[in-house]
């Protein structure tokens, strides 16, 4: 199965449903932003290559009278296939930058979120709050990869729901080769299975969103523990 599909079925299995707009974002979110004849074509393809393709495996349902795709095989089964696949693409890639000053006091952390505008408040409050902090961000999973290829960090804080790859699928990556790092995530949505298997893969914590304006400092109090900077129950 081609990268396109892979995505595609990445993305549904966060939602369920989506729309076919929706996933052509989803496919390829750098590349169709202000290209509107590269959106055409991923649409073309979508319509007359990927969906009848997955229809035919009775993998997914499209509604025309919603132009929506809907996710219909077997949990368990697909769950398998999508994780192998994500152990091939990135297994052999894969390793995190090493850090030289292992002693710093400076703590580096990526954190990785689609929606920019909330990376960009979290990382001006760290940033200012913080001295001990250095943050680094990243609007999906293959940035955030590319990233800890050539950059050292300390501590890592990810969205769960995202377009194409979510933040238990970045968490499986890196636990793959990387036992070590702290791994946090950072999310307004959940579930009693992606908690256990967020547990399974030795997450280190969950942090939630919300509308609190405390939400930020409860953020910031898990990263320092995570790294070292306070002991649990020191604020």
């Amino acid at each position: 199965m081609n990268a396109r599909r892979r995505r595609m079925l990445f993305h549904l299995r966060q939602h369920g449903t989506s729309t076919v707009d929706e996933l052509v974002t989803a496919i390829d979110t750098d590349t169709v932003v202000g290209f509107p004849q590269i959106v055409e074509l991923a649409r073309a393809h979508l319509y007359h290559q990927d969906i009848p393709k997955l229809e035919y495996l009775r993998v997914v349902a499209y509604d025309s009278e919603t132009d929506s795709v809907t996710l219909v095989a077997a949990s368990q089964e697909l769950d398998e296939w999508l994780d192998l696949a994500i152990h091939n693409d990135y297994r052999t890639e894969f390793v995190l930058a090493k850090r030289v000053d292992t002693d710093a006091t400076e703590k580096r952390v990526l954190i990785v979120d689609d929606d920019e505008g909330l990376l960009e408040l979290v990382e001006s409050y760290l940033q200012s709050r913080y001295d001990d902090l250095s943050v680094t961000t990243a609007s999906d999973v293959e940035q955030a990869v590319r990233t800890l290829h050539t950059e050292p960090f300390d501590c890592i804080v990810s969205d769960l729901q995202m377009p194409a790859l979510s933040g238990l699928d970045f968490l499986k990556v890196i636990r793959k080769d990387n036992p070590d790092i702290p791994f946090l995530l950072y999310t307004a949505r959940g579930s009693e299975r992606v908690a256990s298997e967020a547990v399974e893969n030795n997450v280190t914590g969950y942090v939630l969103k919300s509308h609190d304006p405390n939400q930020f400092a409860d953020l910031a109090r898990q990263i320092r523990r995570a790294v070292g900077i306070v002991s649990e129950g020191i604020e």
